[in-house]
């Protein structure tokens, strides 16, 4: 494929106009996405009491088995698997 210079000229003079480096462009200078592991004492720490008493054995849970995955990696399915495994390891109470 071969580039128009006009058309790159143009693209240049725009992106020097909005200040705007080519740099920018490519995410280069974007922060890394939080593993897992790295989020969740975020999370934790802006639950209150009865939701870390509520989701704090799911969290732990997610961070033993996710705990090594980028936050934008895990899918819906890693999930429900997640929640498949605790459903069939749960003790069902006696009282």
């Amino acid at each position: 494929m071969t580039t128009d210079p006009d058309r790159v000229a143009t693209a240049r003079a725009m992106l020097e106009h909005l200040g705007v480096t080519a740099a920018g462009l490519t995410g280069s200078n974007r922060p890394a996405v939080p593993t897992v592991a790295e989020y969740l004492p975020a999370v934790v720490a802006a639950a209150s009491p009865g939701t870390r008493r509520t989701y704090g054995s799911s969290w732990r849970r997610m961070a033993a088995a996710l705990g090594d995955r980028r936050i934008d990696a895990v899918r819906a399915s890693d999930i429900e698997a997640l929640m498949r495994q605790a459903a069939a390891g749960a003790r069902p109470r006696r009282n």
